[in-house]
């Protein structure tokens, strides 16, 4: 039914194909493992050879999926990471030709363990490259579903561990412990896991395509909603001819704007929205961000907006007003990061400060001050 819901909404024309591929494996694999083994040994012998290798396929699938949620082009390099199983289905298309690439028990199981972890650990670094790139150019990433998708990579490999070793353990032990099929309940849960966020949190599945290159403005594919962004990175501030008088009248706007006009109460404030405000464009001020004030765009607004919060929170007309209205109010549109962001930059959580309100440094444009 997940896989359906992926296709009615037309997401296998993009990275989401890897996705569905990735749970067509894990549905043979489960459907596999609750037949006879016996029917399976004497009508579908290939079928049931291949199922203690399809954990082969599940690193590269979710390598290629996070490559292509995180902004990378896909090229026909890629296969490159099939190659393996390939292989394997090779050797038993032909035992006789690749019988050398046939192995079985625990080699097999260290083949498997490997792949799982490196390229899940990839993906992971896919993932914490592209949250950095983000913070350059959005003041709030959780409507990007970040989280959601770092959690997918972590649970991912979690399940596809258990599933190794699961099929390791029935190889190594038939026909007796037939218990430890129960480590296949992992796979249903992570199944139902993933189903459940696609019915309660649909936009996770929307992809938005946005040109992050400057000058231009960014263009927004507006059939879809915008969720996870696929961002291409800002030429090097080295490259940048930005007179000095010009970096000190950013700056001098910036602070003025962010006092006055208080911007960063904007939710969907960007970094083009705050260039067109104080006339310039995103790569220039990127570069006064980033060399001169010192922060990410992500950072700066985050500091303005934690001064809004910690006001709120220290006014006794809002004592009993709840901490997720503040966070909404102060521009955040995650009650989440706004926790992460406040205790970050104050060490304290929002209910600790409430409780104990003290004199702390307020951030202004020019840095921290009493």
């Amino acid at each position: 039914m997940f896989s359906l819901f992926l296709i009615r909404r037309k997401l296998y024309r993009s990275g989401y194909v890897f996705l569905l591929l990735y749970f067509a494996v894990l549905l043979l694999q489960i459907t596999l493992k609750v037949m006879s083994k016996i029917w399976l040994i004497h009508n579908w012998p290939l079928l049931y050879d291949i199922s203690y290798y399809l954990p082969f396929l599940y690193g590269p699938l979710i390598y290629v999926f996070a490559r292509q949620m995180t902004g990378k082009k896909w090229n026909w390099a890629q296969f490159v990471h099939f190659v393996p199983f390939t292989a394997i289905l090779i050797t038993h298309l032909f035992p006789g030709i690749a019988s050398f690439l046939f192995i079985r028990g625990e080699p097999r199981l260290m083949f498997q363990l490997f792949s799982i972890s490196i390229y899940h650990w990839l993906a992971y670094r896919h993932w914490e490259q592209y949250a950095v790139s983000l913070k350059k150019y959005y003041s709030n990433v959780e409507r990007l579903q970040l989280r959601w998708l770092r959690q997918f990579v972590i649970s991912s490999f979690l399940l596809c561990s258990i599933i190794a070793l699961t099929i390791y353990w029935m190889y190594l032990f038939y026909p007796s412990l037939n218990g430890l099929s129960l480590g296949f309940v992992s796979l249903t849960v992570f199944i139902y896991w993933v189903s459940y966020a696609a019915l309660t949190q649909p936009d996770i599945f929307s992809v938005v395509h946005v040109n992050l290159a400057p000058p231009r403005e960014p263009a927004f594919v507006t059939d879809i909603a915008p969720k996870l962004q696929v961002t291409r990175a800002a030429p090097k501030y080295r490259k940048s001819s930005l007179p000095e008088a010009e970096v000190a009248r950013i700056v001098q706007e910036l602070g003025k704007l962010m006092d006055e006009a208080k911007p960063q109460l904007d939710p969907e404030i960007t970094i083009d929205k705050l260039a067109k405000m104080v006339s310039s464009n995103r790569h220039h001020l990127s570069q006064v961000l980033n060399d001169k004030i010192g922060l990410s765009f992500y950072d700066y607004i985050n500091s303005y907006r934690i001064n809004e919060a910690r006001q709120f929170l220290a006014d006794p007309a809002k004592a009993n007003q709840k901490i997720a209205a503040i966070a909404y109010d102060a521009g955040f549109n995650s009650l989440s990061a706004f926790n992460d962001v406040f205790k970050k930059m104050t060490g304290q959580t929002p209910s600790q400060y409430r409780k104990q309100p003290v004199e702390r440094p307020m951030w202004k444009a020019g840095g921290w001050e009493l």
